[in-house]
C-alpha cells in the first residue's frame, strides 16, 4: 500500500456553513550531518536516558499528531541508517519514512529539498497543507509543542514559529506553498532566510521549555544535567 492512500484528511461541518477538510501536517527531519563538533562520537547514537537521542527525537515526532515523518539520513551513515531501521521495525513506526540520498546533502537545506521532493511526488500535498521542520539533535523537544504549533497552525496560512521568552526556534511550521521558494533559494542563503522574508505568527512558550540543539560534547552533557533535573 502507497502512503498516498494512508493519509487520512478528518472532515469538519458547522451546521449550515459547509464542510471543510483539515490540513495535513508533515515533518521533516534532517539527520545528514557529520557530527564534526562532537569530536568522535556520532551524536544522534548517544545514549538519551535509557534510549538514543535519535529514538528520542523521532519518537516525539510519531507522538505528535503529524501524518507522517521523514527523516533525511546520508547513504553512507551505516550505523546510524542500521539504528533508525532497526527502531522502525521494533516500534511499527508505520508513519516513519527514511530517506537516503545518494548525494550526500552538504547543509539542512539540502535534506529539507530532499524531504519535499519526496513529498511531491509521493503525497502531492495541497496549497494548505503544512511541513514541519525541526534538526535531530533536539531531544528535548516535546510532543505537546508540536502538537501546539500544529494546533495554531491550522488557524493561519503564514509560517508559524515556537517562540520560548525571546528566543524563535523549534518547531516551525511552513504552509506547503513556499516549498518551491526552499528550492529556489540562493546557495549561500538557508531556510532560516524564509522566516526574514514572510509574515510568521509565533507560539509562545515559557523559556524552560526552550529544546537547544546538541553540537558540542559540553552541549551533550548540559542536556544530559538538565534532562535529569526535570
Amino acid at each position: 500500500m502507497s502512503f498516498v492512500s494512508t493519509v487520512k484528511r478528518k472532515t469538519f461541518s458547522f451546521g449550515g456553513r459547509g464542510v471543510f477538510m483539515a490540513k495535513c501536517h508533515f515533518a521533516i527531519i534532517p539527520a545528514a550531518g557529520r557530527s564534526e563538533r562532537m569530536q568522535g562520537p556520532h551524536k544522534l547514537l548517544l545514549p538519551w536516558h535509557n534510549e538514543s537521542i535519535i529514538q528520542r527525537v523521532l519518537q516525539t515526532w510519531m507522538d505528535s499528531n503529524v501524518a507522517q515523518v521523514l527523516v533525511v539520513i546520508r547513504a553512507d551513515d551505516a550505523p546510524l541508517s542500521a539504528h533508525v531501521d532497526e527502531l522502525k521495525g521494533r516500534f511499527t513506526w508505520n508513519r516513519l519514512k527514511i530517506l537516503r540520498p545518494q548525494t550526500a546533502p552538504p547543509a539542512m537545506k539540502e535534506s529539507v529539498c530532499c524531504g519535499l521532493s519526496d513529498l511531491q511526488s509521493s503525497v502531492a500535498p495541497n496549497d494548505d497543507d503544512r511541513w514541519l521542520l525541526a534538526p535531530a539533535d533536539v531531544p528535548s523537544l516535546s510532543t505537546d509543542v508540536i502538537d501546539h504549533v500544529i494546533n495554531v497552525s491550522n488557524t493561519t496560512d503564514q509560517i508559524v514559529a515556537a517562540m520560548y521568552g525571546d528566543h524563535q526556534s523549534h518547531p516551525v511550521s511552513f504552509p506547503w506553498r513556499l516549498a518551491d521558494d526552499v528550492k529556489e533559494l540562493p546557495a549561500e542563503s538557508g531556510i532560516n532566510s524564509l522566516l526574514g522574508t514572510h509574515v510568521v505568527e509565533h507560539v509562545r512558550l515559557p523559556h524552560e521549555l526552550y529544546p537547544g540543539d546538541i553540537d558540542t560534547p559540553g552541549e551533550y552533557e548540559s542536556a544530559l544535567r538538565a534532562f535529569r533535573r526535570e
